[in-house]
């Protein structure tokens, strides 16, 4: 199963967020697992440990995306065209449209979000966290 995290499920995990520990402690020891997440996911959940030169989170995060994400997917054309589209169709943020095109155009089969807004796309199974 390939699964896209977005970035608040990556942070609630690594910042050891007890309320979502559950869900994505299942997702995480599946065996037939492949965690995906685009470039995208990796500015977002390092810019605030960045701006408060919190180094321990920042290199926990730098650890998380070496070591247990297994592919990190490109802002590409494709994925770009993807979220244009996606943007267009269904009023997401930039951002948003990014990370679900990310995860459309590189086979994922779920969304892992905190965002319930995102299940309005259908080209993919979006589960909320």
């Amino acid at each position: 199963m390939r699964a896209y995290l977005d970035s608040a499920p990556v942070i609630y995990w690594v910042e050891d967020m007890a309320d979502f520990k559950p869900a994505l402690a299942e997702l995480l020891v599946r065996p037939d697992k492949i965690l995906c997440c685009s470039e995208l996911v990796r500015l977002e959940c390092r810019v605030k440990p960045m701006r408060d030169q919190a180094s321990v989170l920042l290199a926990a995060l730098d650890r998380f995306f070496s070591h247990v994400i297994d592919t990190i997917i490109p802002i590409s054309r494709p994925v770009v065209d993807r979220a244009t589209d996606l943007r267009a169709r269904h009023a997401f943020k930039t951002p948003d449209a990014l990370h679900l095109a990310a995860a459309i155009e590189d086979g994922c089969e779920v969304f892992f979000t905190n965002d319930r807004r995102l299940s309005r796309c259908t080209e993919i199974e979006v589960d909320t966290v």
